[in-house]
């Protein structure tokens, strides 16, 4: 029951601090992916893959 009382009362110091630990891991994860995306660089191999036009369909095999 004290667990329950207290909490009630560290909500607004947990709060904040919670919010901002969210934003800190939400920014360094889109920093780690910028990044890392980034580094990957682009092939130019073409597609294995031909693809054909069946009336109005297309099909690649």
């Amino acid at each position: 029951m004290l667990g329950v009382l207290s909490g009630g009362v560290l909500i607004p110091i947990a709060f904040p601090i919670g919010l901002a630990a969210v934003a800190v891991g939400v920014i360094g994860g889109m920093i780690i992916g910028g990044v890392s995306g980034a580094s990957v660089p682009n092939s130019d191999v073409p597609d294995q893959w031909e693809y054909h036009y069946i009336g109005e369909y297309e099909y690649c095999y």
